[in-house]
């Protein structure tokens, strides 16, 4: 496990550092469920994007031919800021998995609902959207034509669209014609 330093603070903007320091042991305890999540989200977001300059620098390496011990101040701390991110997101992680062995339980809500309840809501609410998600992607794959068609019957017209194409080769049958 990695420790946090003064000499770290120097490497992380405030927000950084502010998460790293939420996710020590003493301040992790007093962080809701939805807050560690968040929390998580974030140290992931920061771990690959130290991991990806990491990345980057290592490729310029190979490019611009060095001693192997000469690697630049920058690539070290590169190196040590993804670290402690990555660190940092195993440490929430793990109190997320704790959090919720916890909330596996039938406790009761506000509500006066078990959570097994709040969760089977939860769960319907989240089939219809995917529902809904599925019909739009649906729409997507479909040709104009039935684009078109899907259009009218939801606005609720009666236009067709063979009647439009009718239409339309009437009038031009005019205008050759003429």
């Amino acid at each position: 496990m990695i420790s946090l330093s003064e000499k770290d603070r120097a490497l992380f903007s405030q927000s950084e550092w502010g998460l790293l320091q939420t996710s020590t042991p003493g301040r992790l305890k007093s962080l809701t469920k939805a807050r560690v999540k968040l929390q998580l989200k974030r140290a992931r977001r920061l771990a690959v994007k130290y991991r990806d300059l990491t990345r980057s620098h290592r490729r310029s390496e190979k490019k611009e031919p060095r001693y192997k011990n000469n690697a630049s101040i920058a690539d070290r701390r590169t190196k040590r800021k993804g670290r402690l991110a990555a660190e940092a997101s195993r440490r929430f992680e793990k109190r997320l998995v704790e959090l919720e062995k916890g909330s596996a339980g039938h406790r009761q809500a506000k509500g006066g609902k078990t959570a097994s309840v709040r969760r089977k809501g939860m769960g319907v609410q989240q089939e219809a959207v995917r529902k809904s998600n599925q019909r739009l992607g649906a729409i997507g794959r479909q040709s104009p034509a039935q684009k078109t068609t899907r259009q009218f019957q939801l606005k609720g017209t009666k236009a067709i669209q063979g009647h439009i194409r009718a239409r339309g080769q009437r009038h031009q049958a005019r205008r050759d014609s003429k």
